[in-house]
């Protein structure tokens, strides 16, 4: 029989203590765990790069590795991921998952400055998808973000806002819901977080999981398609749904 998972309905600020790393867009300070920045160019443009400002909240000092995955990446691309330097460029599809061969040593609270990862066009109109997995080297600690890479043709991250294998299956009810919702479990973890994001990726609100009240408040969204994703105490998704609201 499936029990009732309660929610504290407090709305969290952006950082949240599960997580490892923090993860910031320079450009305007925007959190981006677990979402997606995307970075302009053309077909002709040399090379694509965005850099990502990584600081250690983990509560230890941790050696920290980056996974660069090829989501979805154009033919005849070349791709490099610079992470205390910057190795040379490998072409689309010949790893189609990379670790760098360096590690950088970041004491508790730290800030490292030196990711920036890279797409080169070579003249190939397309929009190359990529995700970067920052981790601890002998720890099950991580985070992610995508970056989507527009070189020539728009970018629609919505499309792969459900890339993740479900650990587990929750219920949302009702669905549709004009204000209110309740979420059916008996696989959620412990402790961990609900997270609220639009289409688009961009986080909303986010409540812990805990055992106080049994109503998520979606009073204040518009009419439209939202996603809830659940999370565990490590930051890690492990399911997400869609959720309509109705007004």
């Amino acid at each position: 029989m499936k029990k009732q998972i309660l929610l504290l309905l407090v709305f969290l600020p952006l950082f949240v203590s599960a997580q490892s790393f923090k993860l910031t867009d320079p450009s305007n300070n925007s959190m981006v765990n677990n979402s997606y920045v995307i970075v302009n160019g053309t077909a002709t443009t040399n090379d694509i790069y965005k850099g990502i400002r990584v600081q250690n909240v983990s509560g230890q000092t941790l050696e920290v590795k980056v996974i660069r995955k090829e989501i979805n990446v154009v033919a005849g691309t070349l791709n490099a991921t610079c992470w205390d330097i910057c190795p040379p460029a490998d072409t689309a599809g010949r790893y189609p998952e990379l670790v760098t061969s360096t590690s950088i040593n970041m004491a508790d609270s730290a800030i490292e400055f030196s990711f920036s990862a890279h797409l080169y066009p070579e003249r190939n109109s397309g929009c190359s998808h990529m995700r970067y997995i920052f981790y601890g080297v002998g720890t099950s600690l991580r985070d992610s973000v995508d970056i989507y890479f527009n070189h020539g043709q728009t970018c629609s991250p919505a499309s792969s806002i459900f890339e993740i294998n479900p650990a587990i299956s929750f219920e949302i009810m009702p669905n549709p819901s004009q204000n209110f919702i309740q979420i059916y479990s008996d696989q959620m973890p412990a402790s961990g977080f609900l997270q609220l994001t639009n289409l688009q990726g961009q986080m909303l609100r986010t409540w812990n999981l805990e055992q106080n009240n049994p109503w998520l408040d979606l009073s204040s969204f518009e009419t439209g398609l939202y996603i809830l994703t659940v999370f565990d105490e490590k930051n890690r998704a492990l399911a997400r749904k869609k959720v309509q609201i109705l007004k």
